[in-house]
């Protein structure tokens, strides 16, 4: 709490140190500055400015390096009593997860991995929770063709690979890992105009429910007991 304030600075410094080891590790130290500005300009709306850098010392030479994508939330509010006033700011910084090796950066659309070992729906989902990531949810032509060129690059592998979408609940009503409407993501294109067809869906076939890509970057529908190729998804944020 400031009464009557102009300017407010806050800073968080977070430390690192990495002591030297028997293996003749370099002395290194690492120091993150986190600042927010916060100020009442001359028409009285408040303005709030983030500044944040990292700088690293290793035996003796400083650089400054690159934070790569953060998040950061800054919420300020005001109160007003007995005529002093005060100021409350609250911030929160949202950092992505370390990177599993093996996904690749496409800028603007996220991180992706092409696990070309065969699994079952359920294992593929596994598999990518486990690397902290999730099957992908595709959202766009451009996120498609991603797709379709990664599995351009593995012509040995079936032409359809599992992505996050199902209709296990309710036939034909198509919903992705995070039970969002599939029409609600922003790409529904399907890899032809007979799909998705549900193929079998009778007591010796037991239908199609988990969802799929194909090689021509459409959805489609495969049993979730196939076995073949799936895609994980990393989020920018």
């Amino acid at each position: 709490m400031f009464p009557k304030p102009s300017v407010y600075l806050l800073i968080v410094n977070l430390w690192y140190f990495a002591l030297p080891t028997l293996t003749q590790c370099p002395l290194s130290t690492q120091r993150l500055s986190y600042s927010v500005l916060s100020h009442r300009n001359q028409t009285g709306h408040w303005r709030t400015k983030l500044l944040m850098k990292n700088e690293v010392k290793i035996n003796g030479y400083e650089y400054t390096r690159d934070l790569g994508t953060w998040g950061c939330d800054v919420n300020l509010s005001t109160t007003v009593c007995d005529n002093v006033e005060t100021v409350h700011i609250l911030t929160s910084v949202t950092v992505p997860p370390p990177r599993v090796t093996g996904y690749e950066f496409f800028p603007g659309i996220g991180f992706y991995k092409h696990h070309k070992e065969a699994r079952t729906w359920d294992d593929a989902q596994k598999t990518c929770v486990k690397e902290g990531a999730h099957l992908a949810i595709i959202n766009s032509e451009e996120e498609s063709a991603v797709i379709m060129f990664m599995m351009s690059r593995a012509p040995e592998v079936n032409q359809w690979a599992f992505v996050g979408f199902h209709d296990r609940f309710v036939e034909g009503q198509y919903l992705t890992i995070f039970g969002e409407p599939l029409a609600n993501t922003g790409f529904k294109r399907w890899s032809s105009s007979g799909q998705p067809d549900n193929y079998g869906g009778n007591s010796t076939y037991p239908g199609e429910d988990c969802g799929s890509i194909h090689r021509n970057g459409g959805l489609n529908d495969l049993p979730c007991s196939a076995k073949i190729s799936f895609f994980c998804e990393q989020e920018l944020w």
